[in-house]
């Protein structure tokens, strides 16, 4: 279970962090290839699932945070797949990104890795950094909203906000898990 939570964060953060590079270069050819990781986040996390279902997470009352996880980061992977079909759909006109969407989107996906630093080793620091992240992202957000103009860039401010909001949200059952003793990946179910 361990190793395929952890293949599951890995591939995410590959997911995010490519799929910047590659909105960054302009070259949306290759999110084609990221999109497909999405599939390989489903077989995880379903097993993941199922692990779950049959054998537990430690103590009872871990079993539904760390399910919880499992479902969101199926679900923020769905979501990097969302907006970079979109890009690809759009893309055929030559996209061309919003400088501060893109800012806002790196943002994003730091406060990801943060999450999967912290998800490894409790550290409360980290924990403030990914809150108060979280409020600087939205807050930039709001205020891109007000420039807005293209549908294309409405769109990516969607997707951005929704990632925010869903990465953040897993902060909540992790910290039950680590009320409940949880250090680390390695710390609940072999």
């Amino acid at each position: 279970f361990s190793k395929v939570l952890n293949q599951t964060f890995i591939l995410l953060l590959s997911m995010a962090q490519n799929g910047y590079d590659t909105i960054k270069q302009g070259n949306l050819d290759k999110l084609h290839n990221l999109i497909s990781l999405e599939e390989a986040n489903n077989r995880f996390t379903t097993f993941c699932r199922r692990y779950l279902n049959k054998k537990g997470y430690g103590y009872f009352d871990k079993l539904g945070p760390m399910y919880y996880i499992v479902e969101m980061l199926e679900k923020i992977a769905d979501q990097y797949k969302y907006f970079y079909r979109y890009l690809l759909d759009f893309g055929k006109d030559k996209i061309v990104v919003n400088k501060e969407l893109l800012s806002s989107f790196h943002e994003i996906n730091i406060m990801l890795r943060k999450f999967y630093n912290v998800f490894n080793r409790f550290n409360p620091k980290i924990i403030s950094e990914i809150k108060e992240d979280r409020d600087a992202i939205i807050k930039n957000l709001i205020d891109i909203s007000s420039k807005i103009d293209k549908k294309q860039d409405i769109v990516m401010y969607h997707h951005m906000m929704t990632l925010t909001t869903d990465i953040f949200s897993l902060l909540g059952p992790y910290l039950i898990l680590a009320i409940k003793g949880h250090n680390s990946i390695e710390s609940g179910a072999q």
